[in-house]
């Protein structure tokens, strides 16, 4: 455990026991015994294990002496070591003759970084100076003893050690000799005529002796280097110097000496060696002896590297003669017809060792740049950081060539593979017998990585392309702008092959997932265990996206087929009869059904050609028997025929015998006042008369009734701008069914009528100001009733619907408008059209200049044009405004030309911060779509409900569609411990999208038909999406 750790901890307790003991709840002992129990300790109480040490001959004499503090400081109860100094500080403090070492220009390694411990031992090891090692195994701790254990050993080396030549610590001399070269040599070899006769009558006493022989060991006699040049061998001195009378040189002839005997036949070489070209021998050869072959003065590589900069350099991968230090392997040294001194053309060099054939396979492929001998294209020769010696990694590399590729790559799609780089995971670096260079047949490479696409079971089935591995007839092999790479959408790919049911318009009635081009909604697109790559069991595939039909909770009839026979009477793809039946009713029905005389006694022998079965009965489950829809009418629940079939008579219209019953509107109703079907006696125009799924018998939703004779287009040209109760198909709201005393059939007269539902505006009829056709109850005499193609259901555009009565050419009013023409003024931006408590009819919230009458503030005088461009001049009051509009990306009205008054009214208007309509309508206006989804779910985000949309929405900005923002917007409100169970974040991907799990994986933005505002059904859809192995694992009961 750290002693930071344990003094953390045991601090606590000890000021607990400070704290007791100054209380008096503990006493401390005393006297002789508590004396012995507080006496000081020596270090060596506690440090046992240093006792050995202490016994050393050659032990450290503070620690001999027991004096541990003469280096140490004490560090109390917690263990730690504390020095008095750092490093060779430390040791200077008492071994100062050693200052002046510190000083020398040549230092040895551990004393120049201030560790003496490298050598010597702190305490003792037997061994005088406190050496770790003995003296002549020390230095080879870091020196490589293979130089000094030749075959002939330098004497003194031998006898004496390292220290014979060379100070341990530091020098002024090179390679920590004790002495200058020479001096150091002829301090034992010192009998010049013996020298002299040695070395074949020349004075070598000025010269330096390690020119030819190797101060350590050698494998030669009289420790001559390994490489020595002949005349030195043979003594021949005057080969290359001058000698006088006593031996002593005193002229050297110039490298052009050298090519006497060293014929090096560079004249016309294409390409020399500089060294060479200036005749610069000695620049790499010595002219006596060297270590090295050829009497280089340095290892080849490192001699290289003196003028060449080491391409790659702390490269990890070397090509092998780099590693070896033999750049001539590649390399002529003095001159070559071919660039940078290569010893051959570059492709026949590389195949002198890497032997490979260039041919190109019959069928095959060659990789370009080998075909044209161009090697070093792809490898650097010397070392990369890229195996094999790569220039560069290799997805760089093969898309620095292959840009189409690359284009590919920068798709929003892009294969894994090609997106890692890992290009030779599928090609061939060099050649292959396969075109393309692929290492194999297309479809074995994509098995070998996805080789669960083509996994059999007994009862399942594969894709024919997957199994026959054609995956490139479906994808693209690099990458793509579609989902999965896929080479088209989805649905032209189908029906390259399946033609017959994948083209939406092959059908009179497509399946909506074949309409919307979703094949994969319902097949797997590769293998499945299900027949015909059915992504589950055939009735379970249904239930995903229709789970009513399969909930027979509460049914007192089920029809058997619904439960596990989809396919029984509904086709898969598409059909010529609605509902995707497999053949027209009563037909269909009757495959089953007998159609015998219990049948027709039971359906009072109606014609059968002529029934359709569904006008009474449900096609799954209902909660009546015998299937029979919803709303029964009472005699037929009865099962009592007669009551409607019998009391008159045949032929008597229906009217008079539903009059019998129902409690209708008066007959002495003008006719005007009369629903049509009514005054006609035509109650089943609208009304089945035994059972239906609508209320009051009605076959279908009411406004689906009403259009069957009323024309919609001609009632609301525009749907988006239709009056509410007729854009939700409500024509219940605001008329009767029947009859009515109001024309035409309205419920109530036309005032109270509007008021019924905008209730708020009955209030406003008291307000100081209010206008004069809203005071009258005239709403139409600016609305219509159903819909027109203006904004609040007006019957003309303003200004002109306001110049019915308003005089636009009146002085009076163009002087209260600042003498501005008002031909095309919006009205509304100023005066609200029904009432005001104040002046003009103006709105509650009224811009700063134009309540002072300050116009000129925004206009220039007498004209509507603004000064300046309309953004600036809003920033000119509102600087605040400006410095958010820098953090994100613009939200699009404030790109355009009217960035502010897209949202905002310029005067006056009923919202606060002068927004236009309320919040809800005013987004509304651009995302129809998202207010679509809250004002038609059955479950609705309150915020969206209460038109609120900026509880989420900045109103000025856009940020990305980015899961971790929307993740942060929704913790303002929601916590996430209920969902702690469920993965969500960064490290979990939801496998539809591979974006991070958050929020808006499971739940819709603004609102849904199910609970918690859930995008599927959580009873199935919504969790098989993702967790798609559960729907094969569900069983029907």
């Amino acid at each position: 455990m750290r002693p930071g750790i344990q003094r953390d901890r045991a601090l606590p307790w000890m000021g607990i026991l400070v704290a007791l003991a100054l209380a008096g709840l503990i006493t401390l002992p005393s006297g002789p015994g508590a004396a012995d129990r507080f006496k000081q300790k020596e270090c060596l109480d506690c440090h046992k294990e240093m006792e050995s040490a202490l016994k050393e001959r050659h032990a450290h004499d503070p620690f001999k002496a027991k004096k541990c503090d003469a280096c140490h400081k004490p560090h109390g109860i917690l263990g730690a070591l504390n020095l008095k100094a750092e490093g060779a500080d430390l040791c200077l403090g008492c071994h100062e003759e050693f200052g002046a070492k510190m000083e020398s220009a040549h230092l040895h390694a551990p004393m120049q970084g201030g560790d003496c411990l490298t050598c010597h031992s702190a305490h003792g090891t037997g061994r005088p100076a406190l050496l770790t090692h003995e003296k002549g195994e020390l230095c080879f701790a870091c020196h490589d003893r293979g130089p000094f254990e030749r075959a002939h050993v330098h004497e003194p080396m031998a006898a004496k050690g390292c220290e014979a030549c060379h100070d341990p610590h530091g020098s002024e001399h090179a390679g920590l000799l004790t002495s200058e070269s020479i001096d150091l040599c002829l301090g034992c070899h010192n009998n010049k005529a013996t020298l002299r006769e040695k070395h074949g009558g020349t004075d070598i006493t000025t010269a330096r002796c390690v020119f030819c022989h190797d101060p350590h060991s050698s494998a030669e006699a009289s420790l001559l280097l390994p490489s020595i040049h002949s005349p030195v061998a043979d003594m021949d001195c005057e080969s290359c110097h001058t000698l006088d009378d006593q031996g002593l040189v005193t002229a050297s002839a110039g490298d052009e000496i050298c090519l006497e005997c060293h014929d090096l036949e560079i004249s016309g070489i294409a390409v020399p060696h500089a060294p060479v070209a200036d005749g610069d021998c000695r620049s790499c050869h010595s002219p006596h002896g060297s270590a090295y072959p050829s009497l280089l003065v340095q290892r080849e590589d490192k001699l290289c590297e003196e003028c060449h900069d080491p391409a790659g350099s702390g490269a990890s991968d070397a090509h092998q003669p780099v590693a070896d230090g033999l750049c001539s392997d590649c390399h002529k040294p003095h001159g070559t017809d071919h660039p940078a001194l290569l010893t051959s053309g570059i492709n026949d060099l590389c195949l002198s060792c890497h032997d490979m054939d260039l041919q190109e396979p019959d069928g095959g492929s060659l990789h370009a740049p080998l075909a044209k001998q161009e090697c070093t294209v792809c490898h650097n020769p010397h070392r990369s950081r890229q195996k094999p010696l790569l220039v560069a990694g290799s997805g760089e590399l093969c898309l620095s060539c292959h840009l189409k590729i690359k284009l590919r790559n920068a798709m929003e799609y892009p294969h894994a593979v090609v997106a890692s780089g890992e290009c030779i995971a599928c090609h061939e670096a060099h050649l292959s017998s396969r075109r393309n260079l692929l290492k194999g047949a297309a479809g074995d490479l994509c098995i070998s990585c996805h080789g669960e696409m083509v996994e059999e079971s007994p009862k399942g089935s594969v894709h024919a392309p997957s199994k026959e591995g054609e995956c490139l007839t479906c994808h693209e092999p690099h990458g793509g702008g579609r989902p999965g790479m896929l080479t088209d959408d989805p649905v032209a790919i189908c029906a390259g092959c399946h033609d017959d049911v994948a083209d939406p318009t092959a059908f009179a009635h497509g399946h909506q997932p074949v309409i919307d081009g979703k094949c994969s909604d319902c097949h797997d697109a590769h293998r499945s265990d299900s027949p015909a790559l059915l992504a589950g069991p055939s009735p379970l595939i249904c239930i995903g996206c229709h789970p009513d039909v399969v909930d027979v909770e509460g049914a007192q009839s089920i029809h058997p087929p619904s439960q596990g026979d989809c396919l029984a009477c509904h086709l898969p793809h598409g059909g010529g009869e609605a509902g995707l039946l497999v053949k027209s009713l009563p037909a269909l029905c009757f495959d089953c059904h007998d159609e015998g005389s219990e049948f027709k006694r039971i359906h009072l022998k109606l014609d059968t050609a002529g029934i359709d079965c569904s006008t009474c009965h449900e096609p799954h489950h209902s909660q009546q028997p015998s299937l029979f829809l919803a709303q029964s009418h009472a005699p037929f629940e009865e099962r009592d025929c007669a009551v409607c079939h019998d009391p008159i008579g045949a032929g008597t219209p229906a009217a008079e015998v539903c009059k019998e019953c129902h409690d209708l509107p008066q007959a002495s109703l003008a006719k005007a006042k009369q629903h049509a079907p009514f005054l006609e006696g035509e109650c089943t125009a609208c009304h089945n008369p035994h059972v239906a799924e609508g209320a009051s018998l009605l076959p279908v939703r009411p406004v689906d009734a009403c259009k069957e004779c009323h024309d919609s287009e001609s009632l609301y040209p525009d749907a988006e701008l239709a009056h509410e109760p007729v854009r939700m198909g409500q024509c219940e709201h605001c008329h009767e069914s029947h009859g009515s005393e109001q024309a035409p059939l309205l419920k109530v007269g036309r005032k109270d009528l509007c008021f019924s539902c905008h209730e708020e505006m009955r209030s406003r009829l008291q307000y100081a100001n209010v206008h004069a056709p809203f005071a009258q109850n005239s709403c139409d005499d600016c609305h219509d009733s159903h819909g027109t193609n203006f904004p609040g259901i007006l019957t003309q555009e303003v200004p002109a619907l306001c110049f019915k009565c308003h005089d636009a050419g009146d002085s009076q009013m163009t002087a209260k408008h600042g003498g501005m023409s008002l031909t095309s003024v919006d009205c509304l931006g100023c005066h609200d059209p029904h009432a005001s408590k104040g002046a003009a009819l103006s709105y509650k919230n009224v811009h700063a200049p134009y309540e002072g009458g300050d116009c000129n503030d925004c206009h220039e005088a007498g004209t509507r044009r603004i000064k300046g461009g309309e953004r600036e001049l809003c920033f000119s009051c509102h600087p605040g405004t400006r410095e958010d509009l820098k953090e994100g990306k613009l939200h699009q009205p404030l790109t355009g030309d009217s960035p502010c008054t897209a949202c905002h009214e310029p005067h006056t208007a009923p919202q606060e911060k002068l927004l236009r309509v309320t919040q809800d309508k005013l987004c509304e206006k651009c995302h129809s779509e998202a207010a679509g989804e809250f004002k038609q779910a059955a479950h609705s985000h309150p915020a969206a409900e209460n038109g609120a949309c900026t509880a989420c929405h900045n109103p000025h900005l856009v940020f990305a569609d980015d899961e971790n923002i929307t993740t942060q917007i929704c913790s303002r409100c929601h916590s996430f411990k209920d969902h702690i169970l469920h993965p969500m974040g960064e490290d979990d991907l939801d496998p539809r999208t591979n974006e991070p799990m958050g929020c808006l994986s499971c739940h819709n933005k603004h609102g849904s038909e199910y609970e918690y505002i859930l995008a599927a059904d959580p009873k199935g859809p919504l969790c098989v999406q993702c967790h798609t192995d559960k729907i094969r694992e569900i069983k029907l009961n």
